[in-house]
């Protein structure tokens, strides 16, 4: 993926969320509040940040561990399989951080040794991710009560909509740099 594009895409990605906080709040509240602890986004997201993770290991080298890879692979196989029978609560919220982490590995790729400064802000952007999602994955509860927080006044949701909004349009300007 190229500086461009993945600039672009997480560009269209926040003004596509701050646009849906903005006008349709009420909407936005209903999802996130279902999504906290419903199962099947918990299958999805959990579900496909495990294959990932798997996949991962099976792609180790002699170097990192190579010769225990399977050993490891059935490990954490089943660390995702009681994951889902004794660790329900929250586990959508722990794959959606797992998967934020993979993303932001190919947004930080393309970055990489790149020359333009203005690249600087989708980076900062992704390391705050990186930090929100580890935070959020070892204590996803936190994201129920942001939102019970954010949604509590109508004002709250449009100013934090409109600072995504915003970032987005900056990310979109930054491209204009390349």
């Amino acid at each position: 993926m190229s500086l461009f594009f993945a600039t672009i895409l997480m560009s269209v990605i926040l003004l596509a969320t701050g646009t849906m906080l903005l006008w349709r709040g009420g909407f936005c509240e209903a999802f996130l509040k279902h999504f906290l602890r419903s199962k099947n986004f918990a299958y999805l997201f959990f579900g496909f940040a495990a294959v990932l993770f798997l996949w991962n290991i099976l792609q180790l080298g002699e170097a990192d561990f190579g010769e225990y890879k399977h050993w490891m692979f059935l490990f954490f196989a089943f660390i995702t399989v009681g994951s889902f029978i004794w660790v329900k609560d929250f586990l959508a919220v722990r794959g959606l951080a797992i998967v934020t982490l993979f993303v932001s590995k190919a947004f930080l790729d393309a970055a990489y040794m790149q020359s333009p400064d203005s690249r600087l802000f989708l980076v900062s952007f992704v390391y705050l991710l990186i930090l929100l999602a580890l935070f959020l994955g070892t204590v996803p509860f936190y994201l129920r009560d942001f939102i019970n927080w954010l949604f509590t006044k109508a004002s709250r949701v449009k100013t934090f909509a409109v600072l995504i909004f915003s970032y987005g349009l900056i990310l979109a300007a930054s491209t204009l740099s390349y």
